[in-house]
């Protein structure tokens, strides 16, 4: 992981927050956790039961600081928290989202045409409505975060879909504030 965080790791954090009653999402939700341990070695350290994720003390699950980089705390403990932080503030805009917006998404995403292109038109246009008091990039991450969660919420077999659309997004257009969150340790 380095000097970055794993924007994998802070989705998937926003994405467990909350309770849900969905059946069908927490069954995708255990099957996208079940495959980000398979395709990427640092989350093979990562116990993801009881809907947290906490490290199981294997060597995978600490990683050291570098050049100063997310002291006294470890790197996925800190995307944990800012995934949560955010899905607090986050509950706090889903007045925002209207639902003819996620069913655009749905069906742009059933017919394997939404592309982070896509995406963006749609945070720029959400953006375009304000969030007073809030900088622009912690907006755009938010309403990013809280789109996909739509999204997977309303199709839960889209998860994986949108799930990955949306960390290529983030990777795309945040990942420097993403990795400041982190460095600051505070949302």
């Amino acid at each position: 992981m380095g000097s970055s965080v794993k924007t994998e790791l802070v989705l998937l954090s926003f994405l467990q927050h909350g309770t849900y009653v969905d059946r069908d999402f927490c069954t995708e939700l255990d099957s996208l956790k079940s495959e980000l341990k398979t395709r990427d070695p640092y989350f093979r350290g990562f116990s993801l039961a009881d809907g947290e994720l906490q490290t199981d003390g294997n060597q995978f699950g600490r990683i050291l600081p570098q050049s100063g980089d997310f002291a006294d705390d470890s790197a996925e403990d800190i995307c944990r928290v800012i995934g949560n932080q955010l899905a607090e503030i986050g509950d706090q805009l889903d007045f925002m989202i209207k639902q003819e917006v996620i069913d655009r998404l749905v069906q742009q995403m059933l017919d394997d045409k939404l592309t982070e292109k896509d995406l963006s038109v749609v945070v720029d246009d959400l953006l375009a409505s304000g969030l007073p008091g809030m900088e622009q990039e912690k907006a755009m991450l938010l309403l990013t975060m809280l789109l996909a969660k739509k999204v997977a919420s309303r199709v839960p077999g889209l998860l994986h879909k949108v799930f990955w659309t949306t960390v290529r997004f983030l990777n795309q257009n945040l990942l420097p504030y993403i990795t400041d969150l982190a460095r600051q340790n505070n949302i």
